[in-house]
Order: C-alpha cells, then structure tokens, then sequence
C-alpha cells in the first residue's frame, strides 16, 4: 500500500484485511498463508505502524502512530500478547517467620517454604504496621539490619517472576532493644571428681567454667539418659539418698542468658551403703506361763518379743544366778532334769548384733 499516488507503473496491493486491522497481518511461518484470524482491533493515523518486535515471552510489541488497542487510547505503543503462555497463579502462603537471633540492631529470621506452579522468585517481609518492605530475600532466611529499638511485628509474601505474589503468612513479633545480647557459651567445665562417697551421700566437686558474662550456674546429668540429676551455682554438689549401685555423670555450666556449655567428660561413682549398727535392744518377752509340769520337767510358753531389725532367739534364764538355762528360736522351750523344788525362771530375747533384751516377769514353777 503506497502512501499517495503510486509510482508509474505500480498500483496498490489488494489488502489482506479490511477494518478495523489494517495495520498487522500475521502469516504462516510454514505456508506463508495469511492468518486471517489474527485481527487485532486497532486504530492508527494514516502513517500506521513503523516498529514490530517479538520479545520472545510470548508477546508483540506495536510501535508507531497508535491511536487505540480495543478501544484502549494507546500512546504510540502498544503490546499484543497470548496469554496461554502467561503465569497467573500466586505463589503458596509462605509460613510465618521464626526469630533464631535478636542483635543490637538487626534480627535473624526463618520460615516456611511457599510452592508455585512456575517457581518462587523470593520473599519479603513486611511491617505489619506500615506494610513496608523490611526485606527481600532469595531464600526462606533473611537479617533484617539497622532497627531502631521497639518492638515489630512482621509478616511474610513469596513472589514469582511473573509479579505474582502470595497471600501474607502469620505475624510475628519480636523486640530489639538495642542491647548487646548475650549469644556465647560458658566454657565446659571439668569432669566432676569424687571428692567423697559414704553410705548414699556423694560430695563432687569440678574445675569452674568461665564466660564472657558470667556463668550462672551447672546442671548435673546422668549420662546412661541424659535426665537432670541436680543443679547447683557453684562448682561443687552434694548428693544424698543414693541407692547401692554404679552412677555415671557429666556436666553442663549455664549463663543468665541461657547459654549451655558443651558437657563435660563423664565421672562414674559407686555407691556401697554401709548398714547403721544395730544397738536396739528387742521388746522384753511377756505372759511367761508353765503349759506342763512334769515330774523332773516344765515346758514354757510366752509372747513373742519385737525388734528394730529382728529377733534371732531367746534365752530361759535362772534369775538367781543370771545362767541361761536354755536357748531357743522359738517362743516355747521345756526344761528337764529338775529335783523336786521350787524353781524361778525368766525369759530374755536378743537379735543378731548382740543386743538382748530386759528380763520377762519371773515365772515360779514347784516339781513335786
């Protein structure tokens, strides 16, 4: 198509396309066929279209004197575009942001992965408050730097490369207050050592840790489960109560911030409980009685005595002269080869430490 009167000798071509495109045709890349259902409604000025570009996303781009796109008032440019090719789906909500170290000034964050149909860009968190962009991260971690102190509340979008952006996690909130924060251990203390061990009390000392701040305090694990023993603010401990066996622990030193040590080295202690003597006499035997008497015998009966521990035997006792006259286990015992008379007895219990108790009630028996 000649702008004015063709040349001599040429004439205008027959167009391929009538309104409202005549300024764009697309052709087969294989036939060369016209495409006639590429029409774009557009409207131009008499010069038409000067500038066509294929940005290689799945869009032309149109340059020249544009008037309209589809009733759309264009300003010398405008972009066609198949939108099958185009990414539309936000990504998924991201999860909330997890505080892993408040600095000075600045604060370590962590938090959930989002998915999309296409890729996640990255992230950003936001200020709840102002809804401003604290931070645009690549990865699912981030420090956010130069806080004043306060307290913030925050929360987290993923967007893709094709601007979509997801729905906002969960808030967080964290303070900074622009003092240092205490982030370093104490340094592992001593192995405990015994410093004594008699009847279940076992006393342990160790070699003090150090800390940047100070330390706090020490916790005493057992180191077959790693359960809490005990906890003490100095470098030594006394345990009490222990039962016959063999004990293994270790240590950890404490600071006020929270920060743990790494463990000691592990101190095994045996534990060997010595009984307290026994100095506690039994219960005096009671009700003494004759049960027969015989014509050279008597056969005796009484109450049994009690015991701290327990009662090993008793004793049938001439009280005259203190000689025991027989021994027994049990709470009976006959005595034989006696003249006619009249004979007193008594009975004594003891256990097995020795301790023997006060004398029964004396019983008089007469042989006929």
């Amino acid at each position: 198509m000649w702008a004015g009167t063709p040349p001599v000798s040429e004439t205008n071509a027959v167009p391929f396309a009538q309104s409202p495109n005549s300024w764009v045709s697309a052709f087969d890349a294989t036939t060369g066929l016209h495409i006639i259902s590429f029409r774009p409604d557009i409207n131009s000025s008499g010069s038409g279209l000067w500038a066509i570009q294929d940005d290689g996303n799945g869009c032309l781009w149109l340059g020249g004197a544009l008037i309209s796109t589809n009733n759309v008032t264009q300003y010398a440019m405008t972009r066609l575009c198949d939108t099958s090719s185009f990414d539309f789906v936000r990504p998924s909500t991201p999860g909330a942001a997890q505080v892993t170290n408040i600095g000075v000034d600045s604060v370590d964050l962590v938090w959930g992965a989002s998915t999309d149909a296409v890729g996640v860009e990255g992230y950003r968190i936001y200020d709840s408050t102002t809804n401003a962009v604290l931070l645009d991260a690549l990865t699912e971690s981030g420090t956010i730097i130069e806080l004043a102190p306060g307290t913030y509340t925050v929360y987290v979008k993923a967007y893709d490369a094709a601007g979509n952006i997801s729905w906002r996690s969960g808030f967080t909130t964290f303070t900074v207050t622009g003092i240092p924060v205490d982030t370093e251990r104490p340094s592992t203390p001593g192995s405990p050592s015994i410093v004594s061990n008699v009847n279940g009390t076992v006393v342990l000392d160790w070699t003090p840790s150090t800390d940047n701040i100070g330390v706090a305090g020490y916790t005493l694990y057992d180191s077959a489960t790693n359960a809490v023993v005990s906890t003490s603010a100095t470098a030594s401990l006394t345990l009490t109560g222990l039962a016959d066996g063999t004990y293994s622990y270790y240590l950890k030193a404490f600071d006020a911030a929270g920060n743990t040590s790494w463990k000691s080295g592990n101190r095994s202690v045996t534990v060997v409980n010595t009984p307290a003597p026994d100095i506690e006499a039994p219960t005096a035997p009671s009700d003494l009685t004759a049960i027969t008497i015989g014509v050279d015998s008597v056969d005796l009966e009484w109450l049994a005595s009690t015991d701290n521990v327990a009662v090993a035997g008793y004793q049938i006792v001439d009280p005259l002269t203190d000689t025991v006259l027989l021994d027994v286990v049990s709470v009976s015992g006959t005595i034989t080869g006696l003249a006619p008379g009249s004979y007193d007895f008594v009975v004594r219990a003891y256990d097995a430490a020795g301790n023997v108790s006060v004398a029964s009630a004396v019983l008089t028996v007469v042989i006929v």
